[in-house]
């Protein structure tokens, strides 16, 4: 028999979670792995922009995904952060004429940019309690850079569907407009926002699904994954509500542009480290089983004894 609803038992028990995220976050420090994931990150954009404009642009053209990420990345970050990314993307661009250099510089490229997935993924075994098999080390190196450089490419496949979506909207913006007049502007902005909502999510569901080394199933993903795409897109508007309204440059000078990307990947990684905790804290209330991965043990956290004076 379905027991009726009641809002007293909900308020208290969304407050017993939210009080568990925070020990849970409290615990793994979220704040330090994302400070970490952030200085790693800024070495690691641009390469992994180049393989992204590369894989997407195989299809779309490149100077068209390269518009399309670096209008993306103006609304999010400002005019003077897009720019800033545009520069870091231009200097590390391969330009080399022999065929050894290129074959080094690529290696290099892929390395670089699956750097920040490495440490990402370290991030989210501290937050599972879990740990790569010391026997496996060389074994898990390479695994972990194949599936991160699968990640990137799947950015970059998702990118392309993206632009896709986007293409036949804006194809279908003059037939829908004769249909719907004044309204098709709402109708096209919705889908467009809907379209970037689903891709976002999905990108957060991937990554949280494949990228710890614990058995995870998609529907406890889904929930966490639809919480930080919403928080993503609140912080993209009040981030850059933010940029509109104060001038970094005037305190910061030539670096305002990277002191502006490092705001925005650090808030990104918070709300991802959140999302992942928020998985954790789901499961363990539910009795649910957390398993590492063949390659991975569980870590035994315990609490030192405290030393009297």
């Amino acid at each position: 028999m379905t027991q009726p609803f009641s809002i007293q038992k909900w308020l208290s028990n969304t407050w017993s979670f939210t009080l568990q995220l925070k020990d849970a976050w409290d615990e793994d420090n979220c704040f330090r792995l994302a400070a970490a994931l952030s200085y790693y990150t800024i070495f690691s954009l641009a390469p992994m922009i180049i393989i992204v404009i590369s894989t997407a642009g195989y299809f779309f053209g490149k100077e068209a995904v390269a518009g399309q990420i670096f209008t993306q990345a103006k609304d999010i970050i400002g005019e003077e952060g897009a720019l800033g990314l545009q520069n870091m993307v231009q200097n590390a661009y391969l330009q080399h004429d022999s065929f050894i250099t290129k074959v080094i510089g690529g290696g290099t490229l892929i390395f670089s940019a699956t750097a920040t997935f490495t440490v990402l993924q370290d991030s989210l075994n501290t937050i599972w309690d879990v740990k790569a098999k010391p026997s496996k080390g060389w074994l898990k190196f390479l695994i972990n850079r194949v599936l991160s450089f699968a990640l990137v490419m799947a950015i970059g496949f998702l990118l392309l569907v993206s632009l896709v979506i986007h293409t036949i909207l804006i194809a279908l913006q003059s037939f829908i407009e004769q249909i719907l007049d004044s309204f098709s502007v709402y109708l096209i902005s919705t889908a467009q926002f809907a379209v970037s909502f689903g891709i976002i999510t999905l990108m957060f569901a991937m990554m949280f699904k494949f990228l710890p080394d614990v058995r995870l199933r998609w529907r406890n993903v889904w929930r966490a994954s639809i919480l930080t795409a919403a928080l993503f897109s609140v912080g993209r508007y009040l981030i850059s509500l933010y940029l509109g309204n104060t001038n970094l440059a005037s305190t910061y000078g030539a670096a305002a542009s990277v002191v502006i990307i490092i705001m925005w990947v650090n808030y990104s990684a918070l709300i991802f480290f959140l999302g992942a905790e928020y998985i954790h804290v789901y499961m363990l209330r539910r009795g649910e089983n957390i398993w590492p991965s063949k390659q991975a043990v569980r870590i035994i956290r315990t609490e030192e004894p405290h030393q009297p004076h």
